[in-house]
């Protein structure tokens, strides 16, 4: 299995990969063998210097062998196999891995929901923005879905300020010099790390836009939230981003350089 190592040095002129995109993975045997090629290839079409973090979050079925079977074929693609602790708590670990190593940091799922031919479009435009914030456009909600979004929109702004209309989206990219001193002061079991993130960027003055990015429905698998369950995720993420809008109100960030590299196994 693959791990990751540490170096502490100092502080460099350039990281070593221009884009870091992370990924958490759970239980996604059916389509992650087909993802993550769709990724490479967009992502190699680039000509960017890019890792891939993906990272195992405990999986149960075939998703940590297929995973591994990957890794072995490309050093691009870094596999962080960790126990289970749920989609937010591998963000942050993802997150504090990717700032450390990389200009950029993009953040997408691992079921193939938003598609990856989107991604040039984000690329192509950073040199205007510090954060691109994909909006799903044709996702078919549930009512019980469509409150929740609205809610989580709402907290954000209540809390932060300001923040996308889709303020939950995994489909990001974000500089990481600003996104760096944001992911220190998440807390490591914060269950919906990316809210925080869309109210903290316009905080401190990131320059951010939205773009519409179609939205397919899964086809293997199913959400692992669900229902009442859904709710009371929910209900705990709300409670966790009022919590930390109340710790941090008043305090500025400031963008800040790499003073580590992450190097990958």
């Amino acid at each position: 299995m693959a791990h990751s190592e540490v170096k502490e040095c100092r502080k460099p002129s350039s990281p070593p990969f221009d884009l870091a995109v992370v990924m958490p993975v759970y239980n996604e045997a059916g389509c992650i063998e087909k993802v993550i090629p769709e990724w490479l290839t967009v992502l190699e079409a680039t000509g960017a210097r890019f890792q891939v973090i993906v990272l195992d979050d405990g999986s149960t079925d075939a998703t940590g062998t297929i995973l591994d079977r990957l890794a072995n074929a490309t050093p691009r693609l870094h596999v962080v196999h960790k126990p289970n602790s749920g989609h937010g708590p591998s963000l942050v670990h993802g997150y504090r891995l990717a700032v450390a190593q990389a200009e950029w940091v993009f953040q997408t799922d691992s079921d193939g929901e938003m598609p990856a031919e989107w991604f040039p479009g984000f690329w192509n435009q950073r040199a205007a923005w510090d954060a691109l914030f994909g909006h799903r456009a044709g996702r078919n909600q549930s009512p019980l879905r469509r409150l929740i979004s609205l809610s989580a929109r709402t907290f954000v702004r209540l809390c932060f300020g300001s923040g996308p209309g889709d303020a939950n989206v995994p489909f990001r990219l974000m500089r990481a010099r600003f996104l760096a001193p944001l992911v220190r002061v998440l807390p490591e079991d914060y269950r919906v790390p990316n809210l925080a993130l869309s109210g903290l960027l316009g905080r401190m003055g990131a320059r951010w836009t939205e773009i519409g990015v179609p939205f397919r429905d899964r086809t293997t698998g199913v959400s692992s939230i669900r229902r009442l369950r859904l709710l009371r995720f929910a209900l705990q993420a709300a409670g966790q981003t009022v919590a930390l809008g109340w710790r941090l109100r008043g305090r500025s960030f400031q963008p800040v350089e790499n003073e580590r590299v992450v190097q990958p196994q």
